[in-house]
């Protein structure tokens, strides 16, 4: 519903704009990958704007479920194990 897979895929799904995200050298704890989400948010929103893509908006626990989502990805796909597709919008 936020439209992160019109740029980012997981496991080869979604889009080719930007990064993968299930590909990582290593688990990133939330924190660390809220400071990624920031740092990249220049970039990002310049890239969403040329593209014509609303910046998605985050309400109550929507981010704290995006980056466990996320954290977990990284962790299965860490460990050799393709985490299931994601069908609730991330």
């Amino acid at each position: 519903r936020k439209g992160c897979v019109k740029c980012h895929a997981i496991n080869g799904e979604g889009g080719k704009i930007g990064p993968e995200l299930a590909q990582t050298h290593h688990p990133h704890p939330p924190i660390e990958l809220a400071g990624m989400m920031w740092n990249h948010s220049p970039t990002m929103t310049a890239m969403m704007g040329a593209l014509g893509i609303p910046r998605p908006v985050f309400e109550g626990n929507e981010m704290a479920d995006l980056l466990a989502y996320i954290d977990s990805v990284q962790r299965q796909t860490a460990r050799g194990r393709a985490p299931a597709s994601p069908h609730h919008g991330h």
